[in-house]
């Protein structure tokens, strides 16, 4: 046998044994993300985050550590940690990097990493966690993508009603997001009238109960002139519209 035909043959083998690798690789992964979307359903927390770590660490190795499959797959391994474990800063952290330096087009997925890091980081960096947040809101305003910047700006000004030091900055930020909503957004739109929610609760906290009766009014009329069952957004809006009637009729 010529040194070609041994080159060739060993070039083969090679390749064969490759695809056989990635074959078996591919199957591992499946089965380990098919065990993690069991545990989704099934709400075990522990079987949660074991097959959540099994199927990125997998994954990584099958499609390598900066593709956005194994990005997503590191988020929900972050999302089964509980939030005092200190890796899941650092796995965000991490991808976050991962992402900002190798898919600059993927603002959902810069957001749904930040959002979690801006929660951990809130307590000891209010500022920076809220400007995260809201740079990402206002790159989607400015790429018209306003139900994405709703979101955005509406997740900032929940975590800034944490604080009592950033109340204010929730209602500005609630309202931002309630003006966007009624510039761009139907009525029916679910991020529209999960807003309203929180619209009405600011305006009940500054007592301004009519604003607010009005706006829970009107969330119960959409839901009862566009569906045809209750939807937790109407049941929510009912229980405060019953709570608020009655402190009018107490007066």
């Amino acid at each position: 046998m010529n040194k070609t035909i041994i080159a060739l043959s060993i070039l083969s083998l090679s390749f064969s044994s490759a695809a056989s690798s990635t074959s078996d690789l591919n199957a591992e992964f499946k089965k380990y993300y098919s065990d993690y979307q069991a545990a989704v359903q099934s709400g075990d927390k522990k079987a949660l985050k074991d097959t959540a770590q099994k199927a990125y660490e997998v994954g990584k190795e099958l499609y390598g550590q900066h593709d956005i499959n194994t990005i997503n797959l590191a988020i929900n391994y972050a999302t089964s940690m509980g939030n005092s474990n200190p890796d899941k800063k650092i796995l965000l952290e991490e991808i976050l990097k991962i992402t900002k330096e190798h898919h600059t087009d993927k603002l959902d997925v810069v957001f749904n990493i930040t959002l979690p890091l801006a929660k951990l980081n809130f307590k000891e960096n209010r500022r920076e966690s809220l400007d995260s947040l809201e740079d990402i809101a206002e790159q989607a305003e400015a790429k018209q993508d306003y139900e994405f910047a709703s979101i955005a700006y509406l997740e900032a000004a929940k975590l800034a009603s944490k604080s009592s030091k950033t109340i204010s900055k929730a209602r500005k930020l609630i309202r931002k997001t309630d003006k966007i909503n009624q510039a761009h957004l139907p009525e029916t739109s679910v991020q529209r009238l999960s807003t309203d929610i929180w619209v009405a609760a600011l305006d009940e906290a500054r007592n301004r109960k009519s604003a607010a009766i009005e706006r829970l009014e009107h969330i119960v009329k959409i839901f009862d002139s566009n569906l045809d069952f209750d939807h937790p957004f109407e049941l929510s809006a009912h229980s405060k519209l019953v709570n608020l009637y009655e402190k009018n009729a107490s007066k």
